[in-house]
């Protein structure tokens, strides 16, 4: 019976140990990121106009209205604008902002932008486009 009560033991303490080690590293790795709290206001950025052209006779100049909203007093500004050009600024306090590109030097086509915000209640995105004339 001793015997017996020992070889049982001894053949589940390994599953003990591997359940528990696995619990564990379950418990650990699912603490990630947390999302923010229900009472921070969400970081929004809002871009305008969301497609245009960008033509000869006004040097391929592309504009847009950009709004950043949120509860974090400045946020990271990242635009991409589809031609290889881009733009990361820090710093970037809420508010209303205008920006220029120029498409001068690229082929006629499509060219997709990309904005982004991160902070405080973020990240968020908007995206446009713009359509370079011949």
């Amino acid at each position: 019976m001793y015997h017996k009560l020992c070889k049982t033991f001894f053949l589940s303490l390994p599953i003990v140990l591997v359940l528990t080690l696995l619990l564990a590293i379950g418990h650990v790795s699912g603490q990630g990121p947390q999302p923010p709290s229900p009472n921070v206001i969400p970081a929004v950025i809002s871009v305008s106009p969301h497609s245009q052209s960008a033509v000869s006779s006004n040097n391929y100049l592309a504009r847009w209205t950009v709004s950043i909203s949120g509860e974090g007093s400045t946020y990271t500004l990242y635009v991409t604008f589809g031609d290889g050009g881009y733009l990361n600024r820090p710093g970037v306090q809420p508010g209303t902002y205008h920006y220029n590109w120029y498409y001068d030097n690229v082929s006629p086509g499509t060219y997709y932008q990309t904005w982004t915000i991160n902070g405080v209640g973020g990240p968020d995105q908007d995206n446009s486009t713009v359509y370079r004339q011949p």
